[in-house]
């Protein structure tokens, strides 16, 4: 088994080992996600190590922030894919630290 970026046994990540029908399950749910983010502000909770994030990106949604609290985790997103309107920060889901009203799109 290789390096893992978070602690969590059913997250997807570079170099962890999971069986391929849970790679799938989370690379289709990702996808079908990601048809609802185009030109919009998206949060993606528990983004992880910014696995499903990549998806995101490619469908051009405005703003994404995403969090997580697996700082190792945030901080390999953050390496692979912060940029101008990709944002990833270890916090809580509950409350988010975003304006009300602010969010489009939640996943």
């Amino acid at each position: 088994m290789g390096k893992t970026f978070c602690n969590a046994k059913e997250r997807v990540a570079p170099g962890a080992w999971l069986p391929p029908w849970t790679v799938a399950e989370h690379n289709a749910r990702y996808e079908f996600a990601a048809t609802f983010v185009s030109g919009k502000h998206v949060v993606d909770c528990a983004c992880g190590n910014g696995v499903g994030t990549r998806f995101f990106i490619q469908k051009e949604p405005s703003v994404i922030h995403g969090f997580d609290l697996d700082e190792g985790a945030i901080q390999y997103a953050s390496r692979q894919l912060s940029k101008n309107n990709v944002f990833f920060k270890k916090t809580s889901a509950l409350p988010l630290p975003l304006p009300d009203g602010s969010i489009d799109v939640f996943i």
